[in-house]
């Protein structure tokens, strides 16, 4: 809360008072000399919009579960269907 009291002081004097960003003093270090400080007014700054959050991981057990074939195509659902059916009955000695 004081910093923002602290900053609405500077506003209110700015006329006399130049409100800058601390990229304002690295800046002037590195160019040896006072850089424009209109170039460096806080209201200039870019805030970059934060990241949707990443859903997490799907475990290994569910991976494909959101697909009603899994990862793999309808097609080759059922024929991998059909492929177990006969084994069960071959095993079963239905023919």
């Amino acid at each position: 809360m004081l910093k923002q009291a602290k900053y609405e002081e500077a506003v209110r004097r700015e006329g006399s008072l130049h409100i800058v960003t601390p990229d304002w003093v690295v800046d002037s270090v590195r160019s040896r000399g006072r850089c424009e400080e209109g170039l460096y007014h806080p209201r200039l700054l870019i805030v970059p919009k934060p990241c949707s959050p990443t859903p997490p991981p799907v475990p290994p057990a569910q991976q494909g579960l959101s697909r009603p074939f899994g990862s793999i195509g309808r097609h080759a659902w059922w024929s991998a269907c059909f492929r177990f059916l006969l084994l069960v009955l071959t095993v079963h000695g239905v023919k």
